[in-house]
């Protein structure tokens, strides 16, 4: 069987609840064969974020040294109960939009999305990261084009990967 293109890409999923993480495992694990990273929370993302940004700081060598993606749950309303000091100043609900311009600033190359419950609405994940991220999932599992959604977010991060060296 030949290689996916997207073998060993690395996922981040920003996610305080369990089964709406496991859901969402499977389906990344399928596409790139690596175990997504999980976060739970603001401080936890933003150390994982500085693991990377410390890899990004010139040409890359291949796109699986560097994160791909950061799918990150709009409202982390469970994390939020570990009363970090970033959640002072951050309203509720807004815990996962509050971390797109972070992955924007530290890792220009990586697929900001936000993950919302809110099937439907006109929320939009809050308006995709208030314009910072470049789509956004409900929760909806079941959804038939999932994977077809994920793996067209990967392309554009092999993309972006494509034209992040070039410009280094």
């Amino acid at each position: 069987m030949a290689k996916s293109i997207y073998a060993g890409l690395k996922v981040l999923v920003v996610e305080d609840d369990d089964n709406s993480f496991d859901g969402l495992r499977v389906t990344l694990k399928g596409i790139t064969g690596v175990e997504p990273i999980r976060t739970r929370g603001i401080a936890d993302t933003l150390a994982i974020l500085d693991e990377f940004k410390a890899v990004a700081r010139g040409p890359i060598p291949t796109p699986d040294l560097c994160l791909a993606l950061a799918i990150i749950d709009q409202n982390l309303s469970l994390a939020r109960a570990q009363n970090e000091p970033y959640y002072q100043d951050v309203p509720v609900g807004e815990e996962g939009v509050f971390l797109v311009p972070h992955v924007n600033a530290r890792l220009p190359v990586t697929q900001v999305g936000i993950l919302t419950a809110y099937y439907g609405s006109d929320n939009k994940g809050f308006e995709t990261g208030r314009g910072g991220g470049h789509f956004y999932f409900d929760k909806n599992w079941s959804s038939p084009d999932l994977e077809k959604r994920i793996k067209e977010i990967l392309d554009g991060f092999l993309d972006a990967f494509k034209d992040y060296n070039h410009t280094v």
